[in-house]
């Protein structure tokens, strides 16, 4: 499956449902990088994304070392009385894998626990996260005020990559519209210079699901009513931040919840893109939700 790593330059800012700044996600949503992806779109070829596109979230990598999400599923490892008072609480603290790890994970096989539980202390080194003081000014009369932004820092050799998957013809513009959302940036506190990164392109081999197959998801999934039938093991997430347009002052988008990444499915289902504008918007605001799986088994 193609992948593109971004390497940020000057870090990588992301919020989290609330009103202050002070924290932040650990990863990029695909609604993110959907989002910052049909501008790019909108900006240089004049029309919107195809819908033959399924993207994932952006994940962690230090190096060639890429992280997935931890899936819900049960090790049978971990069976074992002994094996679960030792890894167990260790295992449940766990946010990413390896991917030889995550791997091993889906077919229930030989997961190195103590390999997969270390690697996370390279995790921890590559990426950190920053709380910086920032100042605004009142446009009125210049008056200031301290508030506090956090955001993602990142070793050199480290960053975040997302899966792309996608017909070949489609795949060549979308290089192109990372490269131009590497320059613009994404996510919060682009003014600043946070979000821009240089661009790699690889491919990294994930089981994709045929048919009636259990899957873990890779991005958030918004589910229609049918779908939720088929979830075996989730776990649900608040998606809502702000919109701005010149026709009409910044709002609150409605809020919609999301199956989050990592989540266990009978079969993979298609998701949805939501219309999520406030209430008499000049315009729709659409929330990415459609699936990418990884096959469990």
């Amino acid at each position: 499956m193609n992948a593109v790593k971004m390497h940020f330059q000057r870090g990588l800012r992301v919020g989290t449902p609330g009103w202050g700044l002070e924290e932040g996600e650990k990863t990029l949503g695909a609604d993110v990088i959907y989002s910052a992806l049909f501008h790019a779109s909108m900006e240089l070829y004049g029309e919107a994304l195809p819908g033959d596109l399924r993207i994932s979230s952006g994940f962690p990598f230090v190096e060639d070392a890429l992280f997935f999400p931890r899936p819900m599923l049960p090790l049978k490892v971990l069976e074992d009385a002994t094996l679960r008072l030792k890894w167990g609480k260790a295992v449940k603290e766990l946010d990413f894998l390896e991917h030889r790890w995550f791997i091993e994970w889906l077919r229930d096989g030989n997961v190195d626990l103590d390999r997969a539980i270390s690697s996370r202390e390279d995790l921890r080194k590559a990426v950190r996260t920053m709380t910086r003081p920032r100042v605004a000014l009142d446009r009125f009369d210049n008056g200031s005020s301290l508030y506090f932004s956090s955001e993602q820092r990142f070793r050199p050799g480290s960053g975040l990559f997302c899966l792309v998957s996608c017909p070949d013809g489609t795949w060549q513009k979308l290089k192109a519209l990372f490269r131009f959302m590497g320059e613009t940036g994404i996510g919060g506190e682009k003014s600043s210079g946070v979000g821009s990164f240089e661009v790699e392109f690889c491919t990294v081999d994930v089981p994709e699901p045929g048919g009636d197959e259990p899957c873990v998801n890779l991005a958030p999934v918004i589910p229609a009513i049918d779908d939720i039938a088929y979830l075996r093991a989730y776990e649900l997430k608040e998606r809502g931040g702000w919109v701005w347009s010149p026709r009409a002052p910044a709002a609150r988008k409605k809020k919609v919840s999301v199956i989050a990444e990592g989540s266990v499915f009978a079969r993979p289902v298609t998701g949805g893109i939501v219309n999520v504008a406030p209430d008499g918007w000049p315009h729709e605001v659409l929330r990415y939700g459609l699936g990418l799986y990884a096959r469990v088994g």
